[in-house]
Protein backbone atom coordinates (compact mmCIF):
# COMPACT_ATOMS: atom_id res chain seq x y z
CA UNK A 1 0.00 0.00 0.00
CA UNK A 2 1.16 3.51 -0.89
CA UNK A 3 1.84 5.99 1.71
CA UNK A 4 -1.07 8.52 0.75
CA UNK A 5 -3.48 5.44 0.64
CA UNK A 6 -2.29 4.78 4.47
CA UNK A 7 -3.04 8.26 5.18
CA UNK A 8 -6.00 8.37 3.68
CA UNK A 9 -7.14 5.19 5.83
CA UNK A 10 -5.75 7.32 9.09
CA UNK A 11 -7.23 10.62 8.39
CA UNK A 12 -10.70 8.89 7.48
CA UNK A 13 -10.41 6.83 10.62
CA UNK A 14 -9.54 9.73 12.70
CA UNK A 15 -12.87 11.54 11.55
CA UNK A 16 -15.01 9.42 11.51
CA UNK A 17 -14.37 8.73 15.54
CA UNK A 18 -14.41 12.87 15.84
CA UNK A 19 -10.96 14.42 15.37
CA UNK A 20 -11.01 17.88 16.40
CA UNK A 21 -10.51 20.28 13.31
CA UNK A 22 -7.93 23.26 14.16
CA UNK A 23 -8.83 27.11 13.81
CA UNK A 24 -8.21 27.90 10.45
CA UNK A 25 -9.74 31.08 11.37
CA UNK A 26 -6.86 32.04 13.52
CA UNK A 27 -4.44 31.98 10.24
CA UNK A 28 -7.57 33.67 8.09
CA UNK A 29 -8.19 36.50 10.58
CA UNK A 30 -3.93 37.09 10.88
CA UNK A 31 -3.67 37.52 6.91
CA UNK A 32 -7.17 39.88 6.46
CA UNK A 33 -8.36 37.20 4.27
CA UNK A 34 -11.96 39.03 3.05
CA UNK A 35 -15.23 36.97 1.91
CA UNK A 36 -14.29 37.82 -1.69
CA UNK A 37 -11.24 36.02 -2.70
CA UNK A 38 -10.83 33.01 -4.57
CA UNK A 39 -9.55 30.49 -2.01
CA UNK A 40 -7.62 26.96 -2.58
CA UNK A 41 -7.68 25.04 1.13
CA UNK A 42 -4.99 22.44 1.13
CA UNK A 43 -5.88 19.72 4.30
CA UNK A 44 -9.03 21.43 4.44
CA UNK A 45 -10.82 18.83 6.85
CA UNK A 46 -14.09 19.47 7.38
CA UNK A 47 -13.59 22.63 5.25
CA UNK A 48 -14.64 25.02 8.25
CA UNK A 49 -13.64 27.71 5.91
CA UNK A 50 -15.89 26.72 2.90
CA UNK A 51 -18.97 29.49 4.82
CA UNK A 52 -16.49 32.45 4.83
CA UNK A 53 -15.22 32.28 1.15
CA UNK A 54 -18.11 32.85 -1.93
CA UNK A 55 -15.28 30.85 -3.99
CA UNK A 56 -13.58 27.76 -2.07
CA UNK A 57 -11.91 24.84 -3.29
CA UNK A 58 -11.18 22.37 -0.45
CA UNK A 59 -8.76 19.44 -0.87
CA UNK A 60 -7.96 16.42 1.38
CA UNK A 61 -6.25 13.04 1.74
CA UNK A 62 -9.17 12.03 3.67
CA UNK A 63 -11.65 10.45 1.52
CA UNK A 64 -14.52 10.11 4.05
CA UNK A 65 -13.88 14.10 5.15
CA UNK A 66 -14.33 14.91 1.63
CA UNK A 67 -17.35 12.77 0.72
CA UNK A 68 -19.22 14.23 3.85
CA UNK A 69 -18.12 18.08 2.56
CA UNK A 70 -19.95 17.41 -0.87
CA UNK A 71 -22.70 16.41 0.59
CA UNK A 72 -22.70 19.31 3.58
CA UNK A 73 -21.34 22.20 0.67
CA UNK A 74 -22.72 21.20 -2.45
CA UNK A 75 -22.26 24.55 -3.83
CA UNK A 76 -18.21 24.23 -3.27
CA UNK A 77 -15.47 22.46 -4.76
CA UNK A 78 -14.02 20.03 -3.39
CA UNK A 79 -10.66 17.14 -4.42
CA UNK A 80 -9.75 13.88 -2.90
CA UNK A 81 -5.76 14.33 -3.48
CA UNK A 82 -2.77 13.84 -1.60
CA UNK A 83 -0.35 16.91 -1.76
CA UNK A 84 1.86 15.43 -3.74
CA UNK A 85 -0.74 15.33 -6.46
CA UNK A 86 -2.23 18.79 -7.06
CA UNK A 87 -3.44 17.51 -10.59
CA UNK A 88 -6.25 19.45 -12.42
CA UNK A 89 -6.01 22.01 -9.66
CA UNK A 90 -2.95 23.37 -11.65
CA UNK A 91 -4.77 24.61 -14.57
CA UNK A 92 -6.99 27.37 -12.19
CA UNK A 93 -5.89 30.49 -10.53
CA UNK A 94 -6.24 31.44 -6.63
CA UNK A 95 -6.13 34.56 -4.79
CA UNK A 96 -5.11 32.54 -1.27
CA UNK A 97 -3.84 29.36 -1.04
CA UNK A 98 -4.17 28.27 2.76
CA UNK A 99 -2.71 25.49 4.69
CA UNK A 100 -3.80 25.61 8.31
CA UNK A 101 -2.43 23.11 10.39
CA UNK A 102 -1.11 20.66 7.94
CA UNK A 103 2.56 20.61 6.47
CA UNK A 104 3.25 19.48 9.92
CA UNK A 105 1.49 16.05 9.61
CA UNK A 106 3.69 15.31 6.10
CA UNK A 107 7.25 12.84 6.61
CA UNK A 108 10.40 15.21 6.36
CA UNK A 109 11.47 13.29 3.43
CA UNK A 110 8.02 13.90 1.35
CA UNK A 111 8.37 17.65 2.84
CA UNK A 112 10.43 19.45 -0.21
CA UNK A 113 8.46 17.32 -2.94
CA UNK A 114 5.06 18.64 -1.34
CA UNK A 115 6.41 22.14 -1.14
CA UNK A 116 7.55 22.35 -5.10
CA UNK A 117 4.01 20.87 -5.86
CA UNK A 118 2.14 23.80 -4.48
CA UNK A 119 5.04 26.35 -5.43
CA UNK A 120 3.65 25.06 -9.20
CA UNK A 121 0.18 26.23 -8.58
CA UNK A 122 -1.07 29.67 -10.26
CA UNK A 123 -1.75 31.69 -6.65
CA UNK A 124 -1.14 34.99 -5.79
CA UNK A 125 -0.73 34.05 -1.69
CA UNK A 126 -0.37 31.70 0.13
CA UNK A 127 -1.18 31.59 4.23
CA UNK A 128 -0.25 28.54 6.19
CA UNK A 129 0.36 27.95 9.80
CA UNK A 130 2.64 25.22 11.55
CA UNK A 131 2.86 23.75 14.76
CA UNK A 132 6.31 23.42 15.84
CA UNK A 133 5.75 20.85 18.86
CA UNK A 134 4.40 17.33 19.02
CA UNK A 135 0.69 16.74 18.64
CA UNK A 136 -1.35 16.08 21.73
CA UNK A 137 -3.25 13.72 19.65
CA UNK A 138 -2.57 10.08 18.75
CA UNK A 139 -3.83 7.61 16.39
CA UNK A 140 -5.71 4.36 16.94
CA UNK A 141 -2.20 2.50 16.47
CA UNK A 142 -0.68 5.57 19.27
CA UNK A 143 1.51 7.25 16.65
CA UNK A 144 1.64 11.16 16.58
CA UNK A 145 0.12 12.98 14.12
CA UNK A 146 3.35 15.31 13.54
CA UNK A 147 5.32 13.53 11.80
CA UNK A 148 7.92 16.97 10.86
CA UNK A 149 8.39 18.65 14.10
CA UNK A 150 11.25 21.55 13.09
CA UNK A 151 12.29 24.48 14.67
CA UNK A 152 10.71 28.20 13.84
CA UNK A 153 14.02 29.19 11.47
CA UNK A 154 14.26 25.38 9.96
CA UNK A 155 10.56 25.94 8.46
CA UNK A 156 11.67 29.49 7.65
CA UNK A 157 14.93 28.36 5.72
CA UNK A 158 13.10 25.51 4.01
CA UNK A 159 9.56 28.29 2.95
CA UNK A 160 12.58 30.61 1.36
CA UNK A 161 13.68 28.09 -0.73
CA UNK A 162 10.36 28.00 -2.77
CA UNK A 163 8.81 31.09 -1.97
CA UNK A 164 9.20 35.31 -0.81
CA UNK A 165 8.42 35.19 2.72
CA UNK A 166 6.69 38.65 3.47
CA UNK A 167 5.79 38.22 7.33
CA UNK A 168 5.96 35.45 9.84
CA UNK A 169 4.02 35.48 13.06
CA UNK A 170 5.00 33.17 16.51
CA UNK A 171 1.67 32.33 18.55
CA UNK A 172 2.80 30.19 21.48
CA UNK A 173 4.44 27.18 19.61
CA UNK A 174 2.66 27.92 15.87
CA UNK A 175 4.20 29.73 13.23
CA UNK A 176 2.32 31.79 10.88
CA UNK A 177 3.47 32.88 7.50
CA UNK A 178 2.58 34.49 4.65
CA UNK A 179 4.51 34.03 1.35
CA UNK A 180 4.49 35.28 -2.50
CA UNK A 181 5.72 33.50 -5.45
CA UNK A 182 8.62 34.33 -7.04
CA UNK A 183 9.23 33.24 -10.53
CA UNK A 184 13.19 34.15 -10.12
CA UNK A 185 12.82 31.49 -7.43
CA UNK A 186 11.98 28.55 -9.65
CA UNK A 187 15.56 28.96 -11.22
CA UNK A 188 17.62 29.09 -8.28
CA UNK A 189 15.29 25.99 -6.75
CA UNK A 190 16.26 24.43 -9.41
CA UNK A 191 19.88 24.72 -9.55
CA UNK A 192 19.53 24.32 -5.74
CA UNK A 193 18.29 21.03 -5.50
CA UNK A 194 17.31 19.90 -8.51
CA UNK A 195 20.46 19.66 -10.00
CA UNK A 196 22.45 18.48 -7.03
CA UNK A 197 20.03 15.70 -7.23
CA UNK A 198 20.76 15.21 -10.73
CA UNK A 199 24.33 15.33 -10.35
CA UNK A 200 24.71 12.80 -7.16
CA UNK A 201 22.52 10.42 -9.59
CA UNK A 202 25.14 10.68 -12.30
CA UNK A 203 28.06 9.86 -9.37
CA UNK A 204 26.33 6.61 -8.93
CA UNK A 205 26.85 3.64 -10.76
CA UNK A 206 24.38 3.22 -13.37
CA UNK A 207 24.14 1.54 -17.17
CA UNK A 208 25.94 4.49 -18.56
CA UNK A 209 28.93 2.77 -16.97
CA UNK A 210 28.57 -0.57 -18.83
CA UNK A 211 28.92 -0.44 -22.85
CA UNK A 212 26.53 -4.04 -23.46
CA UNK A 213 23.96 -1.81 -21.01
CA UNK A 214 24.62 1.25 -23.02
CA UNK A 215 25.21 0.17 -26.40
CA UNK A 216 21.12 -2.17 -25.65
CA UNK A 217 19.47 1.68 -24.69
CA UNK A 218 20.63 3.45 -27.48
CA UNK A 219 19.96 0.54 -29.93
CA UNK A 220 16.27 0.18 -28.77
CA UNK A 221 15.99 3.37 -29.38
CA UNK A 222 17.93 4.17 -32.75
CA UNK A 223 17.02 1.06 -34.08
CA UNK A 224 13.71 -0.55 -33.03
CA UNK A 225 11.85 2.83 -32.37
CA UNK A 226 13.36 4.99 -34.94
CA UNK A 227 14.76 2.94 -37.25
CA UNK A 228 17.80 4.66 -37.91
CA UNK A 229 20.85 3.19 -38.95
CA UNK A 230 24.82 3.90 -38.17
CA UNK A 231 25.33 5.60 -41.47
CA UNK A 232 22.00 8.23 -40.99
CA UNK A 233 23.15 11.01 -41.28
CA UNK A 234 26.10 12.83 -43.62
CA UNK A 235 29.60 14.39 -42.36
CA UNK A 236 28.30 17.47 -42.93
CA UNK A 237 25.17 17.04 -40.57
CA UNK A 238 24.77 18.94 -37.65
CA UNK A 239 23.60 17.20 -34.54
CA UNK A 240 22.11 18.12 -31.19
CA UNK A 241 21.98 16.31 -27.84
CA UNK A 242 19.79 18.62 -25.01
CA UNK A 243 20.37 17.51 -21.59
CA UNK A 244 23.00 15.11 -22.84
CA UNK A 245 23.86 13.25 -19.47
CA UNK A 246 26.97 12.27 -18.50
CA UNK A 247 27.78 10.17 -21.37
CA UNK A 248 27.87 11.22 -25.13
CA UNK A 249 25.06 9.20 -26.83
CA UNK A 250 25.28 10.67 -30.53
CA UNK A 251 28.67 8.74 -30.72
CA UNK A 252 26.43 5.65 -31.81
CA UNK A 253 26.34 7.49 -35.46
CA UNK A 254 29.30 7.37 -37.53
CA UNK A 255 29.18 10.85 -39.04
CA UNK A 256 27.90 14.30 -38.45
CA UNK A 257 29.27 17.01 -36.02
CA UNK A 258 27.91 16.45 -32.76
CA UNK A 259 26.91 18.93 -29.67
CA UNK A 260 25.98 18.14 -26.33
CA UNK A 261 24.71 20.58 -24.10
CA UNK A 262 24.21 19.95 -20.26
CA UNK A 263 24.18 22.69 -17.30
CA UNK A 264 26.45 19.61 -15.47
CA UNK A 265 28.65 18.79 -18.43
CA UNK A 266 31.85 20.43 -16.40
CA UNK A 267 30.85 18.43 -13.36
CA UNK A 268 30.16 15.22 -15.71
CA UNK A 269 33.81 15.63 -17.03
CA UNK A 270 34.95 15.24 -13.21
CA UNK A 271 33.68 12.14 -12.52
CA UNK A 272 36.41 9.64 -13.29
CA UNK A 273 34.45 6.36 -14.90
CA UNK A 274 33.08 9.57 -17.54
CA UNK A 275 36.36 12.06 -18.08
CA UNK A 276 37.61 9.79 -21.33
CA UNK A 277 34.17 9.80 -23.10
CA UNK A 278 33.81 14.44 -23.30
CA UNK A 279 37.36 14.13 -25.14
CA UNK A 280 37.56 16.05 -28.46
CA UNK A 281 33.73 16.85 -28.11
CA UNK A 282 31.47 19.70 -28.97
CA UNK A 283 30.51 20.63 -25.30
CA UNK A 284 27.56 23.68 -24.35
CA UNK A 285 27.86 23.50 -20.45
CA UNK A 286 24.40 25.79 -20.06
CA UNK A 287 20.97 25.13 -19.03
CA UNK A 288 18.16 23.83 -22.14
CA UNK A 289 15.82 27.07 -21.47
CA UNK A 290 19.41 29.24 -22.75
CA UNK A 291 19.18 29.38 -26.38
CA UNK A 292 22.46 28.81 -28.27
CA UNK A 293 22.25 31.01 -31.26
CA UNK A 294 24.53 29.93 -33.46
CA UNK A 295 22.75 26.33 -33.71
CA UNK A 296 19.62 28.52 -34.82
CA UNK A 297 17.78 27.01 -38.16
CA UNK A 298 21.65 24.62 -38.34
CA UNK A 299 20.39 21.02 -36.89
CA UNK A 300 19.34 18.19 -39.20
CA UNK A 301 19.09 16.41 -35.82
CA UNK A 302 17.96 17.27 -32.28
CA UNK A 303 17.71 14.85 -29.49
CA UNK A 304 16.11 15.49 -25.99
CA UNK A 305 15.47 11.87 -23.94
CA UNK A 306 14.40 11.79 -20.57
CA UNK A 307 15.14 15.71 -20.03
CA UNK A 308 12.24 17.85 -20.34
CA UNK A 309 10.36 16.68 -16.73
CA UNK A 310 13.85 17.60 -15.12
CA UNK A 311 13.43 21.31 -16.40
CA UNK A 312 11.97 24.28 -14.98
CA UNK A 313 10.76 25.68 -18.23
CA UNK A 314 9.71 23.05 -20.61
CA UNK A 315 7.87 25.17 -22.89
CA UNK A 316 11.01 27.36 -23.67
CA UNK A 317 13.13 24.02 -24.42
CA UNK A 318 10.11 22.99 -26.68
CA UNK A 319 10.77 26.73 -28.67
CA UNK A 320 14.34 26.43 -28.86
CA UNK A 321 14.61 22.93 -29.91
CA UNK A 322 11.59 24.24 -32.63
CA UNK A 323 14.45 27.18 -33.41
CA UNK A 324 17.10 24.66 -34.05
CA UNK A 325 16.03 22.67 -36.69
CA UNK A 326 15.91 23.09 -40.48
CA UNK A 327 12.90 22.01 -42.23
CA UNK A 328 12.93 18.72 -42.46
CA UNK A 329 15.05 18.01 -39.37
CA UNK A 330 14.31 15.19 -37.27
CA UNK A 331 13.22 15.55 -33.62
CA UNK A 332 14.12 12.80 -31.15
CA UNK A 333 12.03 13.42 -27.99
CA UNK A 334 11.05 11.19 -25.02
CA UNK A 335 9.97 11.85 -21.60
CA UNK A 336 7.66 11.29 -18.62
CA UNK A 337 4.50 13.38 -18.82
CA UNK A 338 1.38 13.29 -16.21
CA UNK A 339 3.81 12.14 -13.16
CA UNK A 340 3.77 13.25 -9.61
CA UNK A 341 6.66 15.88 -8.91
CA UNK A 342 9.61 14.66 -6.60
CA UNK A 343 12.63 16.22 -5.93
CA UNK A 344 14.35 15.35 -9.02
CA UNK A 345 11.92 15.33 -11.68
CA UNK A 346 9.89 19.20 -11.16
CA UNK A 347 7.89 17.31 -14.01
CA UNK A 348 5.60 18.31 -17.42
CA UNK A 349 2.61 20.45 -16.10
CA UNK A 350 0.45 21.03 -18.75
CA UNK A 351 0.59 17.39 -21.34
CA UNK A 352 -2.13 18.72 -23.50
CA UNK A 353 0.13 21.84 -23.86
CA UNK A 354 3.21 19.47 -25.16
CA UNK A 355 1.35 17.50 -27.32
CA UNK A 356 -0.29 20.70 -29.32
CA UNK A 357 3.20 22.26 -29.73
CA UNK A 358 4.46 19.09 -31.08
CA UNK A 359 1.22 17.98 -33.34
CA UNK A 360 1.43 22.04 -34.50
CA UNK A 361 5.59 22.42 -35.50
CA UNK A 362 6.18 18.32 -36.67
CA UNK A 363 4.73 15.85 -38.83
CA UNK A 364 5.03 12.67 -36.34
CA UNK A 365 6.49 9.59 -37.76
CA UNK A 366 6.75 7.70 -34.80
CA UNK A 367 5.29 7.33 -31.79
CA UNK A 368 5.59 5.12 -28.38
CA UNK A 369 4.11 5.24 -25.35
CA UNK A 370 5.78 3.62 -21.88
CA UNK A 371 6.20 -0.32 -22.19
CA UNK A 372 8.97 -2.97 -21.32
CA UNK A 373 11.19 -1.54 -24.47
CA UNK A 374 10.60 2.16 -23.90
CA UNK A 375 11.03 3.60 -20.59
CA UNK A 376 9.19 7.01 -21.27
CA UNK A 377 5.76 7.69 -21.06
CA UNK A 378 5.77 9.86 -24.52
CA UNK A 379 8.24 9.26 -27.31
CA UNK A 380 7.87 10.32 -30.65
CA UNK A 381 10.28 10.83 -33.73
CA UNK A 382 9.20 14.06 -35.90
CA UNK A 383 9.84 16.01 -38.72
CA UNK A 384 9.84 19.72 -38.20
CA UNK A 385 7.12 21.04 -40.68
Amino acid sequence: MKWYEEEDIRYSNLYENGYPPGDPYRLVDKIGCTKDKKVLDLGCGPAILARKFDDYTGVDISSYVIERNRIKYPDKTFYHRSLHNLGIIKDKHFDVIILADVLEHIPPNKIRSVLFEIQKLDFDKIAMSISTRKSVILDAKGKNLHLTVWSKDKWIEELDNFFKIIRTIEIGSVLIVELERLDEKQISLWKKVHQTFELNYHKQGNYRRHDDLWNEVWNTIYVDFCEFHKEQFSPTDILLDIGCGSRPSLEWFANGTKYYTDPLLDDFKKIPQMKSYWNNKNTIPQPAEELINSLVNKCDFVQCWNVLDHTYNWEKIIENMIRYLKKGGILLLGTDIGKTSSIGHPGIDKPEKLHSIINHHFLIEKQAKRSFKFSRDYCIKGIKK
